[in-house]
């Protein structure tokens, strides 16, 4: 135990560590009855040695419940040497076994935990467990396909309605054996498969069977039977579903069918391919056109290549900063002047949107002024606004516009950005 807890509550006495005097006296003593009277919630330290020993396996069941809802999350149970929870362990684990020490599990399954509150005394988790058990029935009666579940003794434990009118179910064949209904071997042979499901616990698919519907009609369906397994893995029981295809096969024909037409088909599009052929040497024709017209558009690309460099060479030998917007005001050109001046080099913002740069000059302020220059309304303004360079000392900066010429609009602008000296 920590010294300082050891300290704090507890004193010395003949040699060994008693609690102190005054907590001792807060202590209150009383009658409780463990299988009538309700569980205290929230306590830390529950002890009850050699005391389940004495009760049936039933009741040390609802006793061990109402222990479970009594004790706080990280509270412990302590029981008697001879005490063991060995079927009780989905509501505690062992802390120290050899001392027979225990706690709560403190995230039970909403079913478990349910089971626990019922058990011990709560009526609205008995309420809820028999909403839960109807919910169940309610959903397996709302399925859209017939379903049967046999028991693990090869009786009948469940049809739900779509299955009672497929295959003549009556209220009293529930609980029968299945080698007595006529559900074992019509419309398919049904105890073979749960054998085999017994055996292997692998799920096992009956394709295809034929069988009249309530109405009379044929229809064919797909048998499908899975192992349902407990927690454990014990086989607890079998689930047989009856999937309805006849539509599926149906239009399995029907694809057939289609099939057919489309190998008709397909011989007209063979002869549509030889027309297509002459049309390809037509084509053939007119790509070359298109050649000539990409070598056109590769050497005015050239050209422009050669004007951009220019550009940059007259941009890069002036003093200010200088930068070229393209008609979505994205950078071209970014001079050394400009990245001496704000801190970003060329290579970090050239074909990156200049009103969303996050440097010294306000572009936000600028952005009324640059969209009507780029519409050449008028083609060249000019604004002084407050900036701070890259090595964070404020400045004025007078920063000018000017529409460069496009077809129909202004193709870009030129900004030109001066630091104002201070008069």
């Amino acid at each position: 135990l920590d010294a300082g807890l050891r300290s704090r509550y507890f004193e010395p006495q003949n040699g060994r560590f008693a609690f102190k005097t005054g907590l001792r006296r807060a202590l209150v003593f009383g009658r409780h009855d463990l299988m009538q009277d309700a569980p205290i919630s929230r306590l830390d330290l529950l002890i009850c040695r050699n005391t389940l020993m004495y009760f049936t396996a039933e009741a040390q069941g609802r006793i061990l419940a109402r222990f479970q809802y009594a004790l706080d999350d990280t509270g412990y149970l302590f029981l008697g040497r001879a005490e063991m929870l060995l079927m009780h362990g989905s509501i505690f684990e062992p802390v120290d076994l050899k001392q027979r020490v225990f706690r709560r599990v403190r995230r039970l399954p909403l079913r478990d935990r349910l089971l626990v509150l019922a058990q011990a005394g709560n009526n609205e988790a008995t309420d809820q467990m028999t909403r839960q058990v109807r919910l169940h029935e309610l959903a397996s009666e709302g399925a859209p396909y017939a379903q049967v579940v046999i028991d693990a003794g090869g009786n009948l434990a469940l049809a739900n309605q779509p299955a009672r009118k497929l295959l003549d179910i009556r209220a009293g064949d529930v609980g029968r054996p299945i080698k007595d209904l006529e559900l074992s071997y019509r419309p398919v042979d049904l105890r073979g498969a749960i054998d085999q499901i017994l055996r292997d616990r692998h799920s096992v698919a009956i394709p295809a069977i034929d069988h009249p519907a309530p109405d009379g009609v044929i229809r064919r369906f797909d048998v499908r039977l899975a192992p349902l397994l407990d927690d454990d893995g014990t086989v607890v029981g079998t689930s047989v579903v009856f999937i309805d295809i006849t539509e599926e096969s149906l239009l399995r024909a029907e694809l057939e069918r289609a099939r057919q037409e489309i190998e008709t088909a397909y011989e007209e599009l063979q002869s549509t391919n030889e027309e297509l052929e002459t049309m390809n040497e037509e084509l053939e024709s007119t790509n070359a056109e298109l050649q000539g017209t990409n070598d056109e558009l590769e050497n005015r690309n050239q050209y422009v290549d050669r004007l951009n460099l220019f550009l940059q060479a007259v941009l890069g030998n002036i003093r200010l900063g200088a930068a070229v917007l393209d008609g979505d005001l994205n950078v071209q050109v970014w001079n050394e002047r400009a990245a001496d001046l704000w801190g970003v080099r060329s290579d970090e913002v050239v074909g990156k949107p200049f009103l969303d740069l996050d440097i010294g000059l306000p572009t936000k302020d600028l952005r009324p002024m640059i969209r009507s220059v780029l519409r050449a309304k008028p083609t060249h303004e000019e604004v002084v606004v407050p900036a701070m360079t890259r090595r964070g000392r404020r400045i004025r900066c007078h920063v000018i516009a000017t529409s460069l010429p496009g077809r129909g609009r202004a193709g870009g602008v030129v900004l030109v950005m001066e630091e104002l000296k201070a008069q």
